[in-house]
C-alpha cells in the first residue's frame, strides 16, 4: 500500500485574530476577566491522541482573546463538562455549547440532560458514569448548536481541498470519503446524503468517482458489510487502473481506516478536518448564532 501524508496549513488565524482585534475594545473581552453578563463558549469534542486533543485546542486558541472559552474533551463526560464550565467562570450569565461532531445529533440528547435542558434520562450510559447520572451544576443560561460539521457547506472546501493537494490527474483518480457513520439506518441515511452534498467541491475537480461512505464503526454487523462495500469500490477503482485518494471525514486523523484498507493501494490525508482555520470560523459562527438566537451578545464580532 502507498500512503502519502499531507500538511494541511492553518492559515487564516490570524486574519481572524486581526479581525477580533479590529472590532475593538467595545466588543473584545478577556477570557480571564470576562466583562458581567457576557457570553461566554464552551466547546465540546470527542478527543483522542495528544494529537487529537492538541489540534482541537489550537483551533480554539485563536477565539480565546474574545470571550471566555473552555473545551470538554470526551463523550459528553459530565466531568469534564464541570471542569470546562468552571472554568469559564460564574461571571459569565450566559454560555454557548458547541459541539464540535460531525453530526448534529452526536450525544445531543445526553448533553441536554447534563445541562439541565431536559429532563429526560440519556438512552444509553457511558464507562466511568457516575451513577446516578447527575446535571451539572451550573449558574448560567446554556444553548446549544444543533449542527454538526455534516452540515456546514464550508466543510465541502475542506474536503475538496484536501483531494487537491494529493491529485496529479483527476481523470485517472477516484476518491472515497469516509465517515464514522450512526446505528439507526434512516438517520445514517440522512447522514450520508448530507455528506454526499458536500463532496459536491470534490467532484468539480473532474476525478473519475467520487464515493462517499459511512463505516458505521460501533456497530458490527453493519460495519462488517459497511467494510465490504468500502473494500469493493477500492478494488474495482485500482484494478481499472485508477490512483485512489482516500480522505476522512473526522475532526481529525485517519481513524480506523488503515486497518479497513489493508491490503489495498490508495493515498491518503490522515489529517482529517483539522488542522484549518475554516473550523476555527465554523466553532465562531456556530456561537454567534445561537447567542443571536437567544436574544444575547455575540461572543465573538466576526461577520
Amino acid at each position: 500500500m502507498s500512503k502519502h501524508y499531507t500538511n494541511s496549513t492553518v492559515v487564516g488565524l490570524a486574519v481572524l485574530m486581526l479581525t477580533i482585534a479590529a472590532c475593538g475594545p467595545t466588543v473584545a473581552r478577556s477570557a480571564a476577566a470576562p466583562e458581567r453578563h457576557a457570553t461566554g463558549i464552551l466547546v465540546m469534542a470527542h478527543g483522542g491522541s495528544s494529537d487529537w486533543n492538541a489540534a482541537v485546542d489550537d483551533a480554539v486558541r485563536p477565539l480565546r482573546a474574545a470571550a471566555a472559552t473552555s473545551v470538554a474533551l470526551g463523550m459528553a463526560d459530565p466531568a469534564t463538562l464541570q471542569a470546562a464550565i468552571d472554568t469559564i467562570g460564574p461571571s459569565v450569565e450566559h454560555v454557548v455549547v458547541v459541539r464540535l461532531f460531525t453530526s448534529g445529533t452526536s450525544f445531543m440528547q445526553r448533553t441536554e440532560f447534563l445541562f439541565g435542558l431536559s429532563s429526560d434520562t440519556p438512552r444509553f450510559s457511558m464507562p466511568g458514569d457516575p451513577e446516578p447520572l447527575t446535571p451539572v451544576k451550573h449558574h448560567a443560561s446554556v444553548a446549544l448548536n444543533p449542527e454538526g460539521l455534516v452540515d456546514a457547506p464550508v466543510i465541502g472546501e475542506i474536503l475538496r481541498d484536501r483531494a487537491a493537494a494529493m491529485s496529479t490527474h483527476p481523470p485517472d483518480e477516484s476518491v472515497l470519503i469516509i465517515a464514522h457513520g450512526l446505528g439507526d439506518n434512516d438517520a445514517n441515511d440522512a447522514f450520508l446524503d448530507k455528506l454526499d452534498g458536500l463532496a459536491a467541491p470534490t467532484r468539480q475537480l473532474g476525478f473519475h468517482s467520487v464515493k462517499t461512505a459511512t463505516l458505521r464503526e460501533d456497530w458490527q454487523d453493519e460495519r462488517k458489510a459497511a467494510e465490504r462495500r468500502i473494500r469493493s469500490f477500492v478494488r474495482t477503482e485500482t484494478a481499472a487502473g485508477r490512483r485512489m485518494i482516500v480522505i476522512p471525514f473526522r475532526v481529525h486523523g485517519f481513524g480506523p481506516y488503515a486497518e479497513v484498507l489493508e491490503g489495498l493501494d490508495y493515498v491518503a490525508s490522515e489529517h482529517g478536518l483539522l488542522p484549518d482555520a475554516r473550523i476555527t470560523q465554523w466553532i465562531a459562527r456556530q456561537a454567534n448564532a445561537v447567542a443571536r438566537a437567544q436574544g444575547w451578545a455575540d461572543p465573538y464580532p466576526i461577520p
